[in-house]
């Protein structure tokens, strides 16, 4: 078995790595180079990072952007290996990349959750 959290693998060996899964969907965060997947052994397909000129933390930035592809996966219905397609993998993955790049213009991973709930409160 491969140990993909070696550090030294190169990425032509995650890449082959991955190839052998063709009911997978593989996902790398990048941090300022966006991110890329690759379903079921296809080629990766490269999603671009959102430019943020307001960075202050980028603490948690790939949580953000875990938690908001799933939330959308969750929100288009697509539960499922068969249901993902290239197309739609990508649009959730900018939207989470959008989501990510938002919150790194807080300081701490819960930065934005507190900005949310103060703006929350004071409108109502």
């Amino acid at each position: 078995m491969l140990n993909l959290l070696n550090p030294a693998l190169s990425p032509e060996a995650i890449i082959d790595f991955c190839k052998d899964f063709t009911d997978k969907l593989f996902i790398q965060t990048m941090g300022s180079k966006g991110v890329r997947f690759s379903l079921c052994g296809g080629e990766w397909q490269t999603v671009a990072p959102v430019p943020n000129d307001n960075v202050i933390d980028t603490e948690g930035a790939g949580d953000w952007t875990t938690s908001q592809f799933i939330a959308y996966l969750c929100e288009k219905d697509i539960l499922s290996i068969s249901k993902m397609t290239e197309q739609n993998i990508h649009e959730c993955l900018e939207k989470a990349c959008e989501t990510a790049s938002r919150s790194v213009s807080f300081l701490s991973s819960k930065g934005m959750i507190d900005e949310e709930l103060k703006r929350t409160i004071c409108d109502e």
